[in-house]
């Protein structure tokens, strides 16, 4: 008889992990449970979750199939078509999604975690033909209950989290229910134990990265706590083989690392440090570990506390600290039966697991693209993003919250003239915050830039403009404008100005331009393979040639560049001064987009005037800052030109 999955959480990490193995078995059928407001959102979320596996993204809508709906509302949030349809096909449900923020309020957990999963039993008991239901809980669902937790005894009842509490209380409802159920109880998941792959760096990694950085160095733990990390694919390789055994029907599965595989604090401790020595060129102090059990206390009080929990060291120090105390051992007898012995060494996975959170700076993994992580990252607090324009009047400042401002009006306004999802948006301009904001709109809208360099010959630009079937031009600098009676194009042309205004009658002001914008654009929807923009070649060796960038690629840029900054230096405030044309690939591309992938505060300055490196750069003294050989071979040749240049070249 064929078997049709229906997967909660496949956004997730371990729902991710999950799916990819659901779609290698050809006798399978996949739905996932995607929360969305659309069945064309639900397709469009999954194929950005899970574009870093081509196999798993290539299966969408072949193997595996997205549908909108949300588990926390009842019926799952599905339209009737839906709910008849997979009533009468589901046979397997996978119950992987869950709110794992333990920070979050007890309301937030509870209405995920425990009221989202009876919503869940309610479905799967009008279903048909179910012949399993897989419940995704978790080790810590035994509380604070110390020394050997057995598979089959039932959740704690005192809890270091809300999380743990919310958890608990699903499975209650899981094991209550008249269902044929398996409830997988995962440790402390980690990433992929061969790629180091995940979505969330949150618990363990947490305690690495403030390692990493030099921050932590006395542990109020003894060295020889165990800590019970599990990758991400050998519990999902454990989930999917017992959601099949008719052996796993009514048990409980300790997906955890046997007593003996399990790292201890100090061990691992010392092998990091000789990672980063290894791998980041950081030396880190030896780890000093001091057993202070009365500080579990701390941390439960502040867990159990409501409201008020900010993101910030203490806090997040005070959530892990009752996980410090390594006091419970979990049995693993059902799953050693139906899964085999435990096959991992922990030194095998530490490496990659570190390469990864380091290469990713330790940042949640997200279907977003690059202008959609921008516009998050322009609204934080605890590591902002400011602009400037370095003008002929001085330096003027933009906040990340009022760039994002501008750009909502200019996306608005875009709509509002009739601008759609792949539309060609061309623009020119100096090195400015009106110019990426301009940019970053047509990218939410999910429109396609065309840059041109602001001294390209009116023939030049008409030819591009029409190769790249630009709609609109957008034009900020006045050079380019002072040669608008020569441009032959049927594009529709609007000024942006930067310093003084910037006006021709062909022109539409950009006062009118924005006046259209009244009503928010409705959201955008375009995925990782869509055509983000187009950067033409200078033509030195022939008619200039368009080179295409997908949205998926942008964010692939800018992440990468981001990850080859030296590990201390991508970790402390950014100076970035831009000052090649932005239509150049590496600056408007690699350096642009870059800045987002840091989770550091980062001040963006941007060099109106071409002609004026040589006066910004002592006053930004910028510690990241692109440009091209020949510039640097003139700052060498002046140097050497004077006599204290020349002795300052010849030492060391």
């Amino acid at each position: 008889m064929s078997k049709t999955i229906l997967l909660t959480g496949g956004a997730g990490f371990l729902g991710t992990e999950l799916a990819a193995r659901l779609i290698r078995n050809p006798g399978l059928r996949t739905y996932v449970l995607i929360r969305s407001d659309s069945e064309k959102e639900a397709y469009h979320r999954a194929r950005c979750a899970w574009f870093h596996d081509r196999e798993l993204y290539q299966a969408v809508g072949e193997r595996i199939f997205p549908v909108s709906g949300d588990f926390t509302k009842p019926g799952l949030g599905l339209d009737k078509p839906s709910q008849d349809f997979l009533r009468h096909t589901v046979t397997h449900v996978l119950h992987a999604g869950a709110e794992i923020g333990f920070q979050k309020s007890r309301q937030a957990l509870f209405e995920t975690n425990t009221t989202g999963t009876a919503h869940m039993l309610e479905f799967a008991a009008g279903l048909t033909v179910l012949r399993r239901f897989v419940h995704i809980s978790t080790a810590y669902a035994a509380g604070q209950k110390r020394g050997l937790v057995t598979e089959e005894e039932a959740p704690g009842t005192a809890f270091s989290s809300h999380y743990e509490e919310s958890k608990a209380e699903a499975e209650r409802l899981v094991r209550a229910s008249c269902l044929p159920f398996s409830i997988c109880r995962p440790g402390m998941i980690v990433g992929d134990s061969q790629t180091g792959w995940v979505r969330n760096f949150n618990t363990i990694y947490y305690v690495l990265k403030q390692m990493l950085l030099g921050r932590m160095r006395v542990f109020p733990m003894g060295a020889d706590t165990p800590l019970n990390l599990v990758p991400g694919d050998y519990v999902a390789d454990c989930v999917v083989e017992i959601a099949f055994s008719g052996e796993a029907e009514g048990k409980t599965f300790h997906l955890t690392c046997p007593k003996e595989s399990v790292p201890r604090a100090g061990e691992l401790a010392e092998y990091v440090r000789d990672w980063a020595k290894q791998n980041l060129s950081v030396s880190l102090p030896k780890p000093l570990f001091v057993p202070l059990p009365f500080l579990k206390g701390a941390g439960l009080l502040h867990n159990r506390r409501e409201g008020g929990k900010n993101k910030n060291t203490a806090s997040n120090f005070l959530t892990l600290l009752p996980y410090f105390f390594g006091e419970q051992e979990f049995d693993r007898t059902n799953t050693d039966r139906i899964c085999g012995p435990y096959p991992l060494s922990w030194r095998g996975c530490i490496d990659p697991l570190l390469e990864f959170a380091c290469r990713k700076n330790f940042m949640r993994q997200t279907e977003r693209t690059v202008f959609e992580q921008a516009l998050i990252r322009r609204e934080s607090r605890r590591f902002p993003i400011a602009y400037y324009d370095i003008t002929g009047y001085g330096i003027q400042k933009v906040t990340g919250p009022e760039a994002n401002r501008r750009i909502g009006e200019i996306q608005s306004a875009l709509w509002a003239w009739g601008v759609r999802k792949g539309d060609r948006i061309a623009l020119t301009g100096v090195n400015s915050v009106a110019y990426m904001v301009l940019e970053q709109a047509i990218g939410l809208l999910g429109a396609v830039s065309v840059p041109i360099y602001y001294t390209t010959p009116p023939k030049e630009t008409a030819l591009l403009l029409r190769k790249s079937g630009a709609k609109w031009f957008f034009i900020g600098d006045r050079r380019m404008m002072d040669q608008l009676e020569e441009l032959d194009t049927t594009a529709r042309i609007v000024s942006f100005s930067v310093g003084e205004g910037i006006r021709h009658p062909a022109a539409l002001p950009w006062a009118q331009f924005l006046s259209r914008a009244v009503e928010p654009a409705p959201p955008q929807y375009p995925g990782p393979e869509d055509l983000a923009t187009i950067r033409y070649t200078s033509g030195t060796t022939g008619e200039p040639k368009g080179v295409t960038f997908r949205y998926g690629q942008l964010a692939w840029m800018g992440e990468t560049l981001a990850g080859l900054l030296p590990w201390e230096d991508r970790n402390r405030a950014l100076r970035y001064l831009s000052f090649l044309p932005l239509s150049h690939v590496v600056e408007g591309i690699l350096a642009s987009y870059a800045p987002y992938y840091t989770l550091a505060r980062v001040d963006y300055y941007c060099l109106n005037d071409f002609n004026a490196l040589a006066d910004a750069l002592p006053k930004v003294r910028p510690n990241v800052f692109f440009s091209v050989p020949r510039f640097y071979e003139k700052v060498w040749n002046q140097a050497a030109a004077t006599r204290f240049g020349r002795a300052w070249l010849a030492a060391k």
